[in-house]
């Protein structure tokens, strides 16, 4: 048969076409593997978290995967700019990524400003604090254990390990990283309550009653 398909990431409506000139490339962004095809209709898009700027693409092989730490919803993508950055917060180890939900926050207790993270967010909040919420992008973001309490642990995902100032001791310090910023009551004073703020819980000893070392509860 001397008359000749158009080979595949090609096609042609003519119904005289004289060369192979006649023979159409599928558009950036598409591709097709019919050989013979007579219309546009036969490239097919590139998936959603892909994308190809070679025109005449003959199979999906030719759609690129959009990086890791990246994203697109879009389907016949034909340049890499359609691939999004996840945002900073979140982050993604895999290639291809087609859609937002794809992009996984950041856990509790740590943060990232990073956007197009392609590994799990390593900055941690610091002693003293921490972080009940995912996806948070900034050391502000993390919350105080508050004062009458402390923690000496790094990146905390709630507030389980803080710890309250013992009875008979207090502290006004908002982050404090250890049981040395709770300070005791005076001799003579006494205080039942743990997880104090203020030196007003301390009392005075009633009168016939004494408290001979600081601290007392």
């Amino acid at each position: 048969d001397p008359c000749k398909s158009c080979s595949a990431g090609k096609y042609s409506p003519s119904e005289v076409a004289t060369s192979a000139a006649a023979c159409v490339l599928c558009s950036a962004g598409k591709y097709s593997d019919t050989i013979g095809a007579l219309s546009a209709a036969a490239c097919m898009d590139c998936a959603a978290g892909k994308y190809s700027s070679s025109p005449g693409a003959s199979s999906a092989a030719a759609c690129m995967d959009c990086a890791a730490g990246k994203y697109s919803e879009t389907e016949g993508g034909k340049t890499i700019d359609v691939c999004l950055n996840c945002v900073a917060g979140k982050h993604r180890a895999e290639k291809g990524g087609v859609k937002e939900g794809d992009c996984t926050p950041c856990e509790k207790g740590k943060y990232s400003a990073a956007p197009a993270l392609t590994t799990e967010c390593t900055f941690t909040c610091a002693m003293g604090k921490f972080l009940d919420e995912e996806g948070k992008t900034a050391a502000a973001d993390c919350k105080s254990c508050g004062a009458g309490r402390w923690s000496d642990t790094l990146g905390m995902p709630d507030d389980a390990k803080c710890k309250n100032c013992t009875a008979g001791k207090y502290s006004n310090t908002l982050v404090a990283t250890g049981k040395g910023a709770c300070k005791a009551c005076a001799e003579g004073w006494y205080s039942t309550i743990s997880g104090a703020a203020h030196v007003d819980v301390c009392k005075g000893c009633p009168m016939g009653r004494a408290a001979f070392y600081a601290g007392n509860d």
